[in-house]
């Protein structure tokens, strides 16, 4: 679920560092749940890091993705580079789950994945939206991109896009108003969490007054307050967590984006850097390496380590290539403009 636009010498290190920690966070989990079942009883009750890293890399989207869009001008342009930044790993992603499943008895995570309409309907990513399961578990975070790039891009070309404090304003009191309906899935409030990203940017930037990112942070969580409160289920936010869980991974995401941003100015240390770079075909292809691993008897630190190793190696045999031919094909189809760099410093707010 990791977003990223442009060229190499337009990146913003901090923000590698960050999915570092939000990929690595959602590998730590997977790998203890599978090579430690108790841990999966102590996570849903009371931190769950995967929770944590996903709520992290929402709140990097929202700070990147909206960005991305505006330079590059164009919906076409935008859709363009998503494709080719998403599909080549994602569709490598549901080749290597066959593999797994014609090694291994077709059952992955514990369901049957016999159904060729199921894996034909993956391909598109579009599953969830017409009722197929998941390939993979994972994939429902792709379901949470997708549904914001439409937003955005809508807002785009509604011109909303530079409207960032009333965009907030009217998606916090929606969230507020929902109550009950608001709950399903904790999937509003990281839905939520991607605009307060996007706040965060037009902050940094100027373009948006501190008093208004602390309206939009203070009305995230009253909005969170009032769907607590008002949920059927006291005992459980959504079916697999205990509220405390959640409540302490989202805060731990929104603690650490802030460190980040605070310190976005610093040094930030290259293997992180690194790690945030291979993040995607790390968060993707996690669940497959450790799922071989297991029944090879491998203990779990040479399994994480595999598990970087061949991330690294699909990076720069898939991921990389996937999206440097998108910009080659983009260059002579679309005739785009050189893009221009991603603002870091502070204007005068609009």
């Amino acid at each position: 679920m990791p977003s990223r636009e442009g060229r190499d010498t337009d990146r913003l290190a901090y923000l590698d560092v960050l999915r570092a920690v939000a990929a690595s966070a959602v590998v730590l989990e997977h790998g203890l749940g599978i090579y430690h079942p108790g841990f999966k009883e102590w996570a849903a009750r009371y931190f769950t890091p995967g929770q944590a890293g996903v709520c992290l890399f929402l709140l990097i989207s929202g700070f990147i993705v909206p960005v991305a869009l505006e330079r590059g001008g164009s919906n076409v342009r935008f859709w363009w580079r998503r494709f080719w930044r998403l599909f080549p790993l994602y569709w490598l992603s549901i080749g290597l789950a066959a593999l797994y499943c014609w090694s291994f008895g077709w059952n992955l995570h514990g369901q049957p994945m016999g159904d060729v309409r199921m894996w034909l309907v993956n391909l598109t990513m579009l599953q969830e939206f017409v009722g197929q399961p998941h390939v993979l578990a994972l994939y429902w975070t792709l379901t949470l991109e997708l549904m914001l790039y439409l937003g955005w891009s809508i807002c785009f070309g509604l011109g909303l896009l530079r409207r960032t404090a009333l965009l907030v304003g009217i998606a916090l009191t929606a969230y507020a108003l929902l109550g009950v309906a608001a709950l399903a899935k904790g999937r509003a409030f990281l839905l939520l969490t991607a605009l307060i990203g996007m706040a965060v940017q037009r902050y940094t930037v100027g373009r948006l007054q501190g008093r208004v990112l602390t309206a939009a942070v203070a009305g995230l969580v009253f909005g969170l307050c009032v769907a607590v409160v008002s949920a059927e289920h006291k005992g459980r936010f959504v079916r697999e967590f205990e509220l405390s869980s959640l409540l302490t991974a989202w805060a731990a995401a929104y603690v650490v984006f802030a460190v980040a941003i605070l310190g976005r100015n610093r040094w930030q240390p290259g293997p992180l850097v690194w790690c945030g770079r291979i993040s995607y075909s790390l968060y993707l292809i996690h669940p497959l390496v450790l799922a071989f691993a297991r029944p090879a008897w491998l203990p779990l630190p040479v399994a994480l380590g595999a598990t970087v190793a061949a991330s690294a190696m699909i990076y720069y045999l898939v991921e990389r290539p996937g999206i440097d031919l998108g910009s080659a094909l983009e260059r002579r189809w679309l005739r785009v403009r050189a893009p221009g760099r991603i603002p870091q410093g502070r204007s005068v707010p609009a």
